[in-house]
């Protein structure tokens, strides 16, 4: 159900009784007859109005309808939109009940139904009743455009600046944002933005005469973030009403790394996005590692580390920077193992070779792992410590893919992966 702004203003019922009211009914059925509220000959593109119907037989058909011209003619008028009070969009009909004195409709003027010679009807379904409006002149409504472009939407807490042209000389203008448009006040999220104007603080302008152009400005509160959102002017009296395009507002993705400075390419470090209930996020900088669309990634290299986050059609970009040398892990690091699973064989041995302090395995069936011990050597001078690398241990029971991580002393790893096959014994 759509509820309209109107501040009436000297309005008139339209039909022969009244010979003074601006926009008259042509009344073509006694009884008939069609009010529009507020009246007028001229509207605007945007603008909303009140259709009364009033005089209908009970158990007959009407229909409301925009011409082009004489209605007999019958070039409709298709950039409309005709809604009954508090029904669907787009049900221009009304079936006449007893003792029913009226029928309401909400009408919309959408871009394209601007120019002269515009005309109401109503009709009957047999055609036997019919009345119309007078001519009426619709008129484009004001051009907002913003900038930045709202490309990939925007961020709660950005600004950006609108232009307004086609304002009517004299006019005070309300600056508005709605979540999608007509006007209403279900969808009126005006409260969310912080406007301002190059004629002062406050959401309101005055359209001078000579204006070319009006610039003001807005930013997206907290709150804000959702799609469908149109920044709006509006004049004190809603008849003259211009919007943007449809954009969206996200709230600002943050992006944090689990450290500023990375030592080794593995194990890397971690960058967190956050600050946002994005659904998906996309990261980009060199040597990164991201599974599907997940909130975490691992940088391998220093550089400019930035993600994309997406929801709510539009995206926010954060960015981090990584610096120092990201040094490899042991070389030659090997993971091996024989045969195939099978009820005769329910687990294999795997070995790790190249680490020097420690092996972490991981695959879908890991029953048990562990690291062989240093060797302390006697020579015929001193005893030492001799760094021979460690061997490490896994037993597995699945079939699939067992990857090995080794570390060396100074920390930084290597990883090797081997592939079982076989059948699990169930």
């Amino acid at each position: 159900m759509r509820f309209i702004y109107l501040i009436l203003i000297g309005c008139f019922v339209l039909n022969v009784s009244v010979q003074a009211a601006s926009n008259r009914s042509r009344v073509l059925t006694p009884g008939l007859s069609l009010e529009l509220t507020p009246s007028s000959t001229t509207y605007s593109v945007g603008q909303l109005l009140i259709a009364t119907v009033r005089g209908g037989t009970a158990g007959s058909t009407y229909t409301l309808q925009g011409f082009v011209g004489d209605p007999g003619a019958g070039t409709s008028l298709s950039a409309i939109e005709i809604t009954r009070d508090g029904q669907a969009v787009n049900t221009n009909t009304v079936t006449w009940a007893e003792n029913q004195t009226e029928a309401q409709f909400i009408v919309y003027f959408l871009a394209g139904s601007e120019g002269p010679g515009r005309v109401l009807q109503v009709s009957n379904t047999e055609g036997t009743e019919t009345t119309q409006s007078s001519s009426l002149t619709i008129i484009p409504g004001p051009t907002i455009t913003l900038s930045p472009a709202p490309g990939g939407g925007y961020t709660e807490g950005q600004s950006v600046t609108a232009t307004m042209t086609g304002g009517l000389p004299g006019q005070k203008y309300l600056i508005k944002m709605y979540n999608s448009m007509p006007p209403s006040p279900d969808n009126d999220l005006s409260a969310l933005i912080l406007p301002s104007t190059t004629q002062g603080p406050g959401n309101t302008f005055v359209w001078q005469p000579g204006d070319q152009s009006v610039q003001f400005f807005v930013q997206f509160g907290p709150g804000s973030k959702g799609a469908n959102r149109q920044v709006a002017v509006v004049n004190l009296d809603y008849s003259h009403i211009g919007a943007s395009v449809p954009f969206g507002i996200c709230s600002a993705v943050s992006l944090v790394a689990s450290s500023t400075t990375i030592a080794c390419a593995l194990p890397g470090v971690q960058v967190f996005a956050g600050g946002t209930d994005a659904p998906t996020f996309q990261f980009v900088g060199p040597g990164l590692n991201q599974s599907g669309n997940s909130s975490v990634a691992t940088a391998s290299q220093p550089g400019v580390f930035s993600v994309i986050a997406t929801g709510n059609g539009c995206s926010s970009v954060a960015s981090v920077t990584i610096t120092g040398t990201a040094k490899p892990g042991p070389s030659n690091v090997q993971l091996l193992g024989q045969g195939n699973l099978s009820c005769t064989t329910p687990t294999l041995s795997l070995t790790a070779l190249g680490g020097t302090t420690g092996y972490a395995f991981s695959g879908p069936g890991l029953v048990s792992q562990r690291d062989g011990k240093e060797r302390t050597i006697v020579n015929s001078f001193l005893i030492v410590r001799t760094p021979i690398p460690l061997i490490g241990y896994a037993v597995v029971n699945k079939p699939g893919t067992y990857t090995v991580l080794a570390t060396g002393y100074d920390g930084c790893q290597s990883q090797a992966t081997i592939l079982v096959t076989g059948e699990e014994c169930r």
